[in-house]
């Protein structure tokens, strides 16, 4: 039979191990420009996939978790 200790260790292992895992798995890649100097500068999404998304040189919009962006505002 396992000791308190070792049991309350075990369970500490096993809830840190589920957290990283689920944490990694709500980071996502957004749009990547073909542009290397147009980097975002903020996001504003007002639902889980519906935004907008600023870039150095425009403004765009996107539907889909920001994995495509359709540019609405030249800054340039």
């Amino acid at each position: 039979m396992l000791s308190f200790s070792k049991w309350l260790m075990a369970m500490l292992f096993v809830s840190l191990t589920c957290l990283t895992l689920s944490s990694n798995e709500q980071m996502r890649q957004m749009y990547l420009d073909t542009d290397e100097d147009n980097h975002v500068l903020r996001s504003s999404f007002f639902s889980a996939s519906e935004g907008f998304v600023v870039f150095t040189k425009w403004i765009g919009y996107s539907a889909d978790r920001g994995s495509t962006v359709n540019q609405k505002v030249s800054m340039a």
